[in-house]
């Protein structure tokens, strides 16, 4: 099994653009993905010769040949992770009727070791009259991305280790197999029960 990069895709708009976008983004049939709530497909769509069987170095050998794309790599070089979402959680607000028209979508989606970047890059130029919140770990705490259309910004980082009891920076020494603290160079105190929090930037 794979490490899986958690991502929260949070989206806002006016009722109407917020509704085609949650319509447009669920699986189809022509690519055989109706049971998915969020298919990459919409954003960067398979081609219709790729070769969706196991793939090993002779099959790989004769693909590449024949100039026919497998799944395993076209997704990689495209999508920029070998799967296509697992979503996981997907909630929806329409706003009241009045001055404040603002609705939303949030998706909880899981993707395989990395996050999706092209799938993320394509579907903020698609629809650019949607405010995009993007925020995402690798399980392992390896690192996260945080992405604002409203803001114009993107960020990628290691996550800061913290003691939430005193808000201090920790890091693992794998010679001592022990949490220190950063500023001190000292033992954290309880390591049997002492679990950091990862924090980013944008936290």
């Amino acid at each position: 099994m794979p490490n899986w990069f958690n991502l929260t895709i949070e989206v806002n708009g006016s009722k109407e653009d917020i509704k085609e976008f949650v319509d447009n983004v669920q699986g189809s049939e022509k690519h055989d993905t109706e049971e998915l709530e969020f298919d990459f497909n919409h954003f960067i769509p398979q081609p219709d010769n790729l070769f969706q069987g196991s793939v090993g170095r002779d099959k790989k050998e004769e693909l590449d040949n024949l100039g026919i794309p497998n799944w395993y790599d076209w997704n990689r070089e495209n999508w920029g992770t070998k799967w296509n979402a697992s979503c996981h959680s997907r909630d929806i607000y329409y706003s009241v009727e009045g001055d404040y028209d603002i609705s939303g979508v949030r998706y909880g989606l899981a993707t395989a070791w990395v996050d999706p970047r092209p799938i993320l890059h394509k579907m903020i130029e698609m629809y650019p009259n949607l405010i995009f919140k993007i925020e995402g770990e690798e399980e392992s705490i390896e690192y996260g991305i945080y992405m604002s259309t409203e803001d114009n910004l993107f960020l990628e980082e290691e996550p800061k280790m913290i003691d939430d009891e005193n808000r201090r920076e920790v890091y693992w020494d794998s010679e001592k197999s022990l949490y220190m603290y950063t500023d001190k160079k000292e033992e954290v105190h309880d390591q049997d029960d002492f679990y950091p929090t990862p924090t980013y930037s944008w936290s």
